[in-house]
Parts: C-alpha cells; sequence; structure tokens
C-alpha cells in the first residue's frame, strides 16, 4: 500500500506523464510481442541464487516448463496454467515504480524479476496478489486491476467492477486466501483504503476507523461484501490454511474474520514507522512486514504470531516496497521443513 506523502510525489509524475512525458493517466498500452530484447521492462533472465528457477520460467513469450505460452490477448488462459509450481513458492513485492522483485525468506534475499509493460508509465502502485498459478494481480493508481503472468510477463487490465452492491473501493489491498468452497481452492479478498481521502483528513468526514471487506472474482470483476471491521487502512496476506491477516498503517498487524471482516486479533508492532509504502506477506508461519520511511529503502521484519516477536531482518532491499503477494502453495507453519536454498 501507498502512504499519502508518497502518493502526492507519485501524483506528480504522473501530471508528467497525462501532459505528454508518459503514457496518459488511465490509459493502457499494449504488450509488445516483437523480439524478445530485454529493454529493462521485459521479465528478464538473471543470475544469482534463484538463476535455475529463471532459466526454467524463460522471457517473455515463452512459456514456463508444463504452462502454457501467453495468447496475443496476454496471459494464458486460466486453466493452462499449472498450480503449485516453483515460481508461487516466493513472496513477490512490488515497488512503487511497477518494477516486480521476488524475496526468498530462507535467504533473506531479493531478485528483479521485471516491470510488466501494460502498467501505466508513472502511474503510482497500491497493492498487489498472488493465486497459486503464479499469476499476480497489481491494483494501480488509475484504479484498475492488472493481471501478470509471473512466468512470462504478459500482462493485461482486468474488468473491476468497483460500484456492484454500493461498494465504491478506489482502492484496497488484496490477497488470496485458500478456499476448499471455491472451484479454484482459493478465494481472492479485497479490504477497502481511504488513502488519499478521509483517513489522512481530506475528503471532510473524519475516518471512521473501519473498513469493509469483500470478495473480488478476477475474471468477472465483480465484489461481493462480506462485512465490516475494525482498523484503518490495511495491506492484506493469506495463507494455505485458510487465514487472512493485515498489516494496518497505524503500525499493528492482525487477523481478519474471512466471513465477517471483523477484527480477530491485533498486534502492536512495538512503533514501527509508516511513512512511505507498506506491505505483508505471510510464509512459513510468520508474517513478513515491508516498511519504509520517507527517503528510505525498505526495511524488512519478520512477525512472528505465536510469540509476538518482531525482528528486523533485512534493510537491503534498494528500493521502496508498496505491495506484497504471497501463493497460497507457500509453506504456511514454520515446522514445515524450510528449504534453504530457492526452487530450481
Amino acid at each position: 500500500m501507498m502512504s499519502l506523502l508518497r502518493l502526492l510525489g507519485a501524483s506528480s509524475l504522473l501530471a508528467l506523464a497525462a501532459a505528454g512525458l508518459g503514457c496518459a493517466h488511465g490509459t493502457v498500452p499494449t504488450v509488445d510481442d516483437g523480439e524478445d530484447v530485454d529493454d529493462g521492462t521485459r521479465f528478464a533472465v538473471g543470475a544469482g541464487p534463484s538463476a535455475g528457477l529463471a532459466a526454467a520460467l524463460g522471457r517473455v513469450g515463452a512459456a514456463p516448463d508444463g504452462g502454457a505460452a501467453p495468447t496475443e490477448d496476454g496471459p494464458a488462459a486460466w486453466s493452462d496454467v499449472p498450480a503449485c509450481s516453483d515460481a508461487t513458492q516466493y513472496v513477490y513485492v512490488l515497488s512503487a515504480e511497477g518494477e516486480i522483485h521476488r524475496f526468498w525468506p530462507p535467504t533473506l534475499t531479493f531478485e528483479r524479476v521485471g516491470r510488466p509493460s501494460c502498467l501505466p508509465e508513472g502511474a503510482a502502485m497500491f497493492s498487489m496478489a498472488v493465486d497459486r498459478h503464479a499469476r499476480a494481480f497489481a491494483l494501480a493508481q488509475d484504479q484498475i486491476v492488472y493481471q501478470v503472468d509471473l512466468a512470462t510477463g504478459a500482462c493485461e487490465p482486468t474488468a473491476v467492477d468497483r460500484s456492484t452492491a454500493g461498494l465504491a473501493f478506489r482502492h484496497f489491498g488484496m490477497a488470496y486466501v485458500a478456499d476448499p468452497t471455491s472451484p479454484d481452492g482459493e478465494t481472492l479478498f479485497v479490504r477497502e483504503a481511504w488513502v488519499g481521502t478521509s483517513t489522512w483528513g481530506f475528503g471532510g468526514a473524519p475516518d471512521p476507523g473501519t473498513r469493509r471487506l469483500a470478495t473480488l472474482d478476477p475474471r468477472t470483476g465483480r465484489l461481493a461484501l462480506r462485512g465490516t471491521g475494525e482498523g484503518v487502512d490495511a495491506d492484506l496476506t493469506g495463507t494455505g490454511d485458510g487465514k487472512l491477516y493485515g498489516f494496518f498503517v497505524s503500525g499493528e498487524v492482525g487477523q481478519i474474520d474471512v466471513a465477517t471482516g471483523a477484527l480477530a486479533t491485533r498486534f502492536d508492532l512495538g512503533g514501527l514507522q509508516v511513512e512511505g509504502g507498506w506491505a505483508v506477506a505471510a510464509w512459513g508461519g510468520d508474517l513478513w512486514v515491508f516498511s519504509s520511511v520517507l527517503g528510505e529503502t525498505t526495511r524488512a521484519h519478520r512477525f512472528h504470531p505465536s510469540t509476538g516477536q518482531i525482528d528486523l531482518v533485512s534493510d537491503q532491499a534498494g528500493f521502496e516496497v508498496v505491495g506484497a503477494g504471497v501463493s497460497t502453495c507457500a509453506p504456511t507453519a514454520a515446522s514445515e521443513p524450510e528449504p534453504v536454498e530457492p526452487p530450481s
């Protein structure tokens, strides 16, 4: 998620883009299917600890092992992408500039994946979720959710109906949660955010201190209200055992009831400051909390829900994280074997 102070800076960049120095606000560039050349925006094979996985995933326009290549119209069809591939074991983070990186918790390493070509140039990014098929869904400042194939970089906008049943969700945190009642085995949850409006003293009405929780069908863009719960703006993360957590701009984390939207538990993070972007991902039974203060790189903390302990584990991201996504295929308990090296 993005704070108001960071949003104001991003809005200035967007104004320049609208003036002709980039893509106009609200427009969606088409996916370039030309020669396979790494121009800084494509998903490229990289070096480093996960180079084997990157090589297996391939470049834009190529299909990962056992997967399906993107069509001319965008990412591969839903039914053509295998579930729980090696790519779904990572935590993925989204930078304010729309760059996607993957984070491997056992070694605390970040690796750049690329910048999807369909994301609006200069537009601020707000949140991201990742499904069981290594597809990311990223919310941009133009209030459009973009679907990105993390294996190939293929990218396209989705249709999100934010007016269904009176749900005017301009901005929101989002995450997939395992759901045995869903044909997909998981459900995408979204929780409204007031960033840039009355949450921060703008827009007239005072912040009620509650937010609505809904499910979102990324195929149709339809929202379905689950309920309302306490707490200010939050980035979301879900697990393979059906839990939904939020990292709140107030410097707290808590578990959210997926049936009602109520805040079931709440933990204070000991004065953790959130001035820039913030995000959270559940992995291995812990919550990996990303936050930044203005002018500094994102720091990663590891929070242990079982003990309430929080530890600074990395201040070497080198960029500002505004969203994070982890699939419901990722490890859910600390008792599970924790591999030292990334999957290959």
